[in-house]
């Protein structure tokens, strides 16, 4: 998010029955009227810029910016919105669980954690008594059939381990679970993530390195016009910076 939550940066993939599939972008924006500005895709190892001539395969990776309150309804003319999440399964109960369980409750969205151990449990249930907490090794794939991953409609590992995370959602991708979210500390895992289909990753370092980085950038700057917002994407290949201008100029009124 940018500009204080109005303005949304996304991530999506061109599928082969894709609208966009084989559209240039000046196409897009004049047969089907959505205000967004795509600002890189990535296609294979190469990152691009793209120009409104630029037209789009199917495996490619976009990144568009919109309004936030425009996001959703240029996504709807893209035939891009998927069904709206009622349910939602996390694995692992630490601290991102606490505050994940909070929002999506807060969303009215139903929620199940598998944790292993048996003290978190009891934590977890009762800070959440709306949240179902299952006691439970979640590399059992019985385990997880029983408790209904097939009809989830997210799956978020967050586990401390890795190489758990990865298995699980690999377990949860084969069950055709509609929206798979990973938690992943290594970044050398993310090649091969991308290969068998795990296409939502986050990485809690590479997130908090961006924030340092922000601020490092921003040290060195007159008061007043500091980096606000800082994202690193596609690998850190692509930069998406927000700063403040605090007074005129050489380029202040230049197009």
């Amino acid at each position: 998010t940018f500009a204080n939550g109005k303005v949304d940066l996304a991530e999506i993939k061109i599928e082969k029955d894709s609208l966009l599939n084989e559209k240039s972008l000046i196409d897009i924006r004049d047969k089907f009227q959505v205000k967004v500005l795509v600002c890189a895709v990535k296609r294979g190892e190469e990152v691009i810029i793209p120009s409104g001539k630029f037209v789009l395969q199917e495996g490619d990776y976009v990144y568009i910016t919109a309004e936030s309150k425009k996001m959703s309804n240029s996504f709807k003319k893209l035939n891009l919105f998927k069904d709206k999440l009622r349910n939602v399964m996390i694995v692992g109960g630490g601290r991102i669980t606490y505050y994940l369980t909070s929002l999506l409750l807060d969303e009215g969205i139903a929620v199940k954690i598998v944790e292993k151990d048996l003290a978190i449990c009891k934590k977890l249930a009762e800070t959440f008594p709306d949240a179902v907490v299952i006691h439970g090794d979640a590399t059992n794939q019985r385990l997880l059939l029983e408790e209904g991953l097939e009809t989830t409609d997210s799956i978020v590992t967050l586990t401390g381990m890795d190489e758990t995370n990865i298995i699980v959602s690999s377990f949860a991708k084969n069950k055709n679970v509609n929206k798979v979210i990973t938690k992943v500390n290594n970044a050398n895992y993310e090649t091969i993530l991308s290969n068998i289909g795990l296409d939502s990753v986050v990485s809690p370092k590479e997130i908090f390195c961006s924030h340092i980085i922000r601020h490092i950038r921003g040290m060195g700057r007159r008061r007043g016009s500091e980096f606000k917002t800082l994202y690193r994407l596609v690998g850190n290949k692509v930069e998406a910076l927000e700063f403040t201008i605090s007074k005129s100029t050489r380029y202040t009124g230049v197009p």
